[in-house]
């Protein structure tokens, strides 16, 4: 896993993602790039370069700016 400058990133609601961003996976610390988003009631399914991911709609991840 790697540090992520606080300078250049910014903590995003995973239901305020949208295609386009980039975002880093919380476990692995792998940066990749968000392909499409899909709300399903209180979980969120993202489409990423590694691969597709689900959240709550409230959690929290990081982001580049």
């Amino acid at each position: 896993m790697f540090d992520i400058p606080d300078t250049v990133t910014e903590t995003v609601r995973v239901d305020q993602l949208t295609a386009g961003r980039i975002i880093f996976l919380p476990m692995a610390g792998h940066r990749v790039d968000v392909e499409s988003v899909r709300a399903d009631g209180r979980y969120v399914h993202v489409d990423t370069t590694r691969g597709t991911f689900m959240w709550l709609a409230t959690d929290q991840l990081r982001a580049l700016r």
